[in-house]
């Protein structure tokens, strides 16, 4: 749980690495840019939080891959 933290710029690609990560909770940032696409990789993900941040752009298609996902 990374929220309220006041952590700048983009979300770091290499968090696509941690394949065991089950909850990634950044919301309450200042977080700006899209979402990596390295987070597919995150098969075990089943909460992500990313709420009150300023990213843009799309959701990336590979977030589609994750069939633990329960909350975005």
């Amino acid at each position: 749980d990374l929220s309220n933290n006041h952590l700048k710029g983009r979300i770091p690609e290499s968090l696509g690495k941690l394949k065991f990560l089950g909850q990634l909770y950044l919301h309450k940032n200042e977080l700006n840019d899209s979402m990596p696409q390295s987070l597919g990789n995150l098969s075990s993900l089943e909460y992500l939080n990313v709420r009150e941040n300023q990213l843009t752009g799309y959701l990336p298609p590979e977030l589609g891959n994750l069939t633990s996902l329960e909350l975005l």
